[in-house]
């Protein structure tokens, strides 16, 4: 089974960072390390944990910080979407794309609007949400390469997934430090809308 670790790294604006793995075989990715990176390195000798990706949601500053320690210290490529405007990425995947760790999979869903190339993690009912969804709201779209139009079909998208699924954001914005999809279709005014007037409205 495939679990997440949430890490609060505080960072620039109360980030999060997580390391996603299988259970029995201990195979893990981090995923958009920042901020506090000793909090990283202390969850992945606690739980023996080894590495085997390094995966970015975006590419803003604040979520790749310390992508060239997990380079050096543990040999891994920096992985990102195909479409998002990053010269250090090594490796590209695609929406839909499926990844394993231990035999388990998980899923790289392509919603754009933060930035070109951001990208959600499905992993069970664990969805890691980037600067796409938060608890509450969503990503702005007004740093380069956003599109509100693009955000609006995100998050199309993400209200569709099982009311249960868990949501683990980029930053501590919200109320409480996870949700699911079944609260903020009740609570967040950027997944609620089903209109795209209504949404280019809110002035994200």
């Amino acid at each position: 089974m495939l679990r997440v670790e949430q890490i609060y790294v505080e960072g620039w604006d109360k980030n999060f960072s997580y390391l996603l793995y299988e259970e029995g075989s201990r195979e893990a990715a981090v995923i958009d390390p920042n901020g506090r990176v000793e909090r990283i390195l202390e969850a992945i000798e606690r739980k023996g944990l080894r590495l085997r990706y390094l995966i970015n949601t975006h590419s803003h500053r604040d979520h790749i910080e310390h992508n060239d320690l997990f380079r050096e210290r543990f040999s891994l490529r920096c992985a990102m979407h195909v479409e998002e405007p990053y010269s250090g990425r090594e490796v590209a995947f695609q929406d839909g794309e499926r990844w394993s760790l231990g035999g388990e999979f998980f899923t790289f869903l392509h919603t754009p609007g933060h930035t070109p190339g951001s990208s959600c993690i499905l992993a069970g009912d664990s969805l890691i949400s980037g600067d796409t969804l938060f608890v509450g709201r969503c990503g702005r779209t007004t740093f380069a390469g956003g599109s509100a139009e693009q955000m609006f079909d995100s998050m199309q998208r993400l209200r569709r997934l099982p009311p249960q699924t868990r949501i683990f954001p980029g930053h501590h914005y919200g109320q409480w430090p996870t949700s699911t999809i079944e609260k903020e279709l009740t609570y967040n005014r950027c997944l609620r809308c089903t209109r795209l007037e209504e949404f280019l409205e809110l002035g994200i």
